[in-house]
């Protein structure tokens, strides 16, 4: 029975050789009921491991800790689910390339640095959704982000001004948070449904989106909008059914369109819209 609150897979500990480069299909299953919570799972020593396919530590509830291998290059789908990880230390695996669906779903990590994962363009769907996030830095070459990746979490603040790569906002990326400001990815084409939807953001400022093309219906619903800072001809797709809304983005998007869709600083003063030059 294991009651130790430090596991450390070593080839020692879990009988494996040092030449291990594959963990798949629940290969660490951890029924603990009744035991001591394990707190760190280490298996960094392992540098020739590249791969953990899907559902792999799924059913640990136990893992606050994790230490990946710096060779790792694949995390696969649900990898890490409900693991009641902490912390996990990404800026080690420069080599990771592929970070699938659901990979570390519904955990408490507080902060996430991608940032050397220099090979890794795209995260999957709902990746990190359902964590205590306040704080990301994601991969310099990040193209890629996809459904509700980062739902559900805490995030006040979101930098994305230096991903140069990052073209599209895909559906509830970022929804659900408690983001009060954001600054754009400079070259961002569309901003899809539910991108940012139940923020906290009240000034939207859009003027470094200069290759801004379209924003989908609902992508800023329930924010607290007063103030909209942005350039000409940007579509809201839909436009027709958000006539009767009550939502204040899509009243300043009627406006915006009733104003010929020009470029200025709109400001919601008196229950009303107005504009501004910039």
């Amino acid at each position: 029975m294991i009651k130790s609150k430090y596991l450390v897979l070593t080839p020692i500990f879990v009988k494996f050789n040092e030449t291990l480069t594959e963990i798949k299909y629940i290969s660490f299953y951890f029924d603990a009921r009744g035991l001591t919570p394990l707190n760190i799972l280490d298996i960094s020593r392992f540098n020739k491991l590249y791969i953990i396919k899907t559902a792999q530590i799924q059913t640990s509830p136990f893992i606050n800790f994790v230490f990946l291998p710096n060779s790792i290059k694949i995390l696969g789908i649900i990898s890490f689910l409900q693991c009641q990880i902490k912390y996990i230390n990404l800026s080690n695996c420069w080599k990771l390339k592929d970070l699938e669906k659901q990979a570390f779903r519904q955990n408490i990590m507080h902060s996430l640095d991608l940032s050397k994962c220099n090979y890794l363009n795209y995260i999957g769907y709902g990746a990190f959704t359902e964590n205590k996030i306040k704080r990301i830095e994601l991969p310099i070459n990040v193209k890629y982000i996809l459904f509700g990746a980062f739902s559900h979490n805490e995030i006040e603040y979101l930098d994305l001004s230096k991903y140069k790569n990052l073209r599209e906002i895909s559906n509830g990326t970022f929804g659900r948070n408690e983001i009060k400001h954001i600054k754009f990815p400079p070259n961002i084409e569309l901003i899809r449904l539910d991108s940012f939807i139940f923020n906290q953001i009240e000034i939207l400022d859009l003027t470094e989106c200069k290759l801004l093309k379209e924003i989908e219906i609902d992508a800023f619903s329930n924010n607290p909008i007063r103030e909209v800072k942005i350039l000409d001809n940007v579509i809201y797709s839909d436009i027709e059914k958000v006539q009767d809304s009550n939502d204040n983005f899509d009243k300043f998007m009627i406006y915006y369109y009733k104003n010929n869709k020009k470029s200025g600083d709109y400001i919601y003063i008196n229950g009303e819209w107005q504009w501004y030059p910039l």
